[in-house]
């Protein structure tokens, strides 16, 4: 028989415990908010293949008696901001030397992913794959900045065809910034891949210009 895995989610803080009465029937259970983020907390086991996850106020709590690596941050409604999770890996000290260099070579890695340096976190993540080839975490890392990083490419090489200053680019130039920023992927390969006319038509509704022959004219210049 396959053995049985169990996901876990572990959060501290305070509930309502008791005899709850619902409709006619008197139940004994808890409720309350951190009730949700402990549930919240557990549902990362599937994302990233782990057994126990916990979140920050419970490692403080434990944090002389576990090893543990951060691996995302929960949002819960209501709350502004997120939560740390972290992944529960040993009792205290218990960790291998290859363990510890993989936990610190990820949170290097995870620090330069929230900084928006997917080219330096994707190299970090593919060497902890390299080193540790069953860590699901890394795995989940390197598609995301690889997702992330082809976003970039595509609209960098946008960027660059159209030939568009620097200087322009940036928020405060809000109508330029918005068109070649956030314009649909979709759309992006479109102006890459698709004939003359198409990627001149694709530009105009891009830019919101309704007169496709200045475009045109503009193009032939």
């Amino acid at each position: 028989l396959p053995v049985p895995r169990v996901h876990i989610g572990l959060h501290t803080g305070e509930l309502l415990v008791g005899n709850i009465t619902l409709t006619t029937r008197v139940d004994y259970t808890v409720a309350g908010e951190n009730l949700n983020i402990a549930y919240r907390i557990g549902e990362l086991n599937e994302t990233y293949g782990t057994e126990v996850m916990i979140s920050e106020a419970t490692l403080t709590r434990c944090e002389n008696m576990v090893e543990a690596r951060e691996l995302d941050l929960v949002r819960i409604k209501g709350r502004r901001e997120p939560l740390r999770a972290f992944e529960l890996m040993s009792a205290k000290g218990q960790l291998k030397q290859e363990q510890l260099q993989l936990r610190g070579a990820f949170a290097t890695a995870l620090v330069a992913f929230r900084n928006h340096d997917y080219a330096a976190a994707l190299s970090i993540f593919r060497t902890c794959r390299e080193t540790s080839p069953g860590d699901r975490p890394a795995t989940v890392y390197i598609e995301r900045c690889e997702k992330e990083l082809g976003a970039t490419e595509l609209k960098q090489h946008i960027l660059e065809m159209l030939n568009y200053p620097r200087d322009l680019i940036t928020k405060s130039k809000e109508l330029v910034y918005r068109y070649t920023v956030y314009t649909p992927q979709e759309e992006m390969k479109a102006i890459l891949l698709e004939n003359d006319d198409e990627r001149l038509g694709v530009l105009r509704r891009v830019f919101g210009i309704d007169k496709y022959k200045r475009i045109k004219e503009n193009a032939e210049v």
